[in-house]
């Protein structure tokens, strides 16, 4: 790219902008991390760059260009951890160097699978399961039979079920449900009326 003499000139003699300070990134936010910073102390700064990458010794990739001095990574996974740098870039489109060691971020993970029992009493199965931390409610998805059945928005360890046909074989399946809509994986079991 041709440079006129005179921005050459100026540019020969500038040195890169000072880096960004205070390099944080969140631990535990639903679906998200958010990368924050204190500004450049260099005058002319204009914005930064954001770079990111899956593990500490992989390539970093350009993820942002932004004017702020945070930036929020929207990532559709849980327990997901990133690793991060920030760099300063001035009017004339100089770019401060990257830190030597990244800033380490990481989704929330998802809740613990609960442990799951049923019983077959002669009327109706008894379906219960472990408490798990985090869990604001169950739902329990119950196949065989004539039909599927999801019984969501349980704030109790059991539920009883007595709709169920005699010499069929059902299968019920329970997850956890945080309070952002998080579901832990599935814990399955299976019971026959005969």
């Amino acid at each position: 790219m041709f440079q006129s003499p005179v921005r050459l000139s100026r540019l020969l003699q500038r040195s890169y902008p000072k880096g960004v300070t205070n390099l944080n990134a969140t631990q535990g936010e639903p679906k998200k991390i958010v990368i924050s910073w204190q500004p450049s102390i260099t005058s002319d700064v204009v914005y930064y760059n954001v770079y990111r990458s899956a593990s500490k010794f992989l390539p970093y990739a350009y993820l942002a260009k932004t004017n702020e001095t945070s930036f929020e990574d929207l990532i559709n996974s849980n327990g997901v951890t990133r690793y991060y740098k920030v760099t300063a870039v001035d009017i004339d489109e100089l770019e401060s160097l990257r830190q030597d060691e990244p800033v380490v971020g990481s989704t929330l993970d998802a809740p613990l699978s609960p442990e799951i029992t049923a019983l077959y009493d002669g009327g109706g199965i008894n379906v219960s399961w472990s408490s798990v931390a985090r869990a604001k409610s169950y739902t329990l998805t119950r196949s065989g039979g004539d039909k599927e059945m999801v019984f969501s928005g349980l704030n109790s360890n059991s539920y009883y079920d007595s709709d169920i046909q005699l010499g069929t074989k059902y299968s019920y399946k329970i997850v956890a449900v945080d309070e952002y809509g998080i579901e832990s994986k599935p814990k399955n079991i299976n019971i026959s009326t005969k």
